[in-house]
């Protein structure tokens, strides 16, 4: 096991090296390095929760460009006491070239911002919400406006819907509705995590076929660093209409190693 982690921790290191220079030089890694310099502050009155996190992903079956490859998440998550954040940006670099994918999801309470509680049963919080999604190095740049809600449902660590009107750089608008949840458990000793999104997206006639997107991930806490997990598991990929086009299809199952901070 000791050697496990040793060759995680190495090629860890390698793919951060071999990536670092483009890291600093895309907007939407600038975005999260700010957001890393600033939270630690530790603004006490303004900060609930925080967690970031970096998650190496190994899979062979994506669809468009090369169908296998290796993927370097970044996450940065924080609640605050007026609303919460949370930002991932996917990295990717073959010989020919870096490309990375971002989204930032910034949303503001309702609940935290008034005197009177709107929660209800198993309905906790409504949020005015907004998302950004950068891809590089294509340069695009989408806005989505909406209202998102969160939940208390029973054995659920979180439950969030979100419903945005999409704002798209290069076609018209259309609808988007993102669902977050988490599951944690313990079995024999050992602690399980169960979390991940679904994206559905509409249709845009003559240009973008309604796309929906379940991507999961199952990880076991193999060990603590410095009293945070580090996981190992799989991640699945559920997309059917890839980036809205018609019939891409993506199954792809991925293996995973996730260190938060």
């Amino acid at each position: 096991m000791k050697l496990f982690y040793y060759n995680s921790f190495i090629l860890l290191i390698d793919y951060l090296k071999n990536i670092s220079i483009e890291l600093v030089n895309t907007r939407i890694q600038t975005c999260l390095f700010l957001s890393l310099l600033i939270v630690p502050f530790k603004c006490n009155a303004l900060v609930d929760w925080y967690d970031s996190s970096l998650t190496l992903l190994r899979g062979n079956d994506f669809e468009t460009g090369d169908k296998e490859r290796t993927v370097l998440t970044i996450e940065n998550g924080v609640g605050y006491s007026f609303g919460d954040h949370f930002l991932f940006i996917d990295n990717y670099r073959n010989q020919d070239e870096y490309s990375a994918y971002g989204e930032l999801l910034a949303r503001v309470s309702l609940n935290k911002n008034i005197t009177s509680d709107i929660s209800y049963g198993f309905f906790k919080d409504v949020l005015l919400a907004l998302r950004l999604e950068h891809a590089h190095p294509l340069d695009i740049n989408n806005q989505a406006y909406g209202v998102g809600t969160d939940w208390g449902i029973p054995g659920f660590q979180f439950f969030k819907v979100n419903f945005f009107t999409r704002r798209n750089d290069m076609l018209s608008n259309n609808e988007l509705i993102n669902v977050v949840w988490a599951v944690n458990w313990n079995m024999l000793g050992q602690r399980f995590v169960y979390d991940g999104f679904v994206d559905w997206v509409s249709e845009i006639p003559d240009s973008y076929t309604e796309s929906f997107n379940i991507t999961s991930q199952l990880k076991w806490e193999v060990t603590r660093l410095a009293k945070k997990p580090v996981y190992i598991g799989f991640e699945y990929i559920h997309w059917n209409n890839k980036f809205g086009i018609s019939g891409l299809h993506e199954r792809n199952l991925n293996v995973l190693v996730k260190v938060h901070f």
